[in-house]
């Protein structure tokens, strides 16, 4: 069985959907509330988890249990990588 490839849109792809404008997508990754993947400087957003955690948002159990799951992974130009959890 194949795993399903998540989606992973840029900041600015995210905003062009018309879920978040791109300020708030930048504010909720600088307040480390927003899942994401950096490659260098640039922030890649799993856009169905983004879906979940706005739909989820009347339901606080909902997004503490995934707050505590949420960890930033940085990509260097060496291609080397590694996690930070806040």
């Amino acid at each position: 069985m194949k795993d399903k490839k998540p989606t992973m849109l840029s900041i600015r792809q995210v905003a062009q959907t018309d879920l978040l404008p791109e300020h708030a997508i930048r504010l909720l990754l600088k307040e480390g509330k927003l899942p994401a993947i950096y490659v260098g400087k640039k922030a890649l957003i799993n856009y169905e988890k983004l879906v979940y955690l706005l739909s989820s948002l009347g339901d606080d159990s909902k997004l503490e249990a995934e707050k505590d799951n949420i960890e930033r992974v940085f990509v260097t130009k060496a291609g080397d990588f590694y996690e930070s959890k806040d």
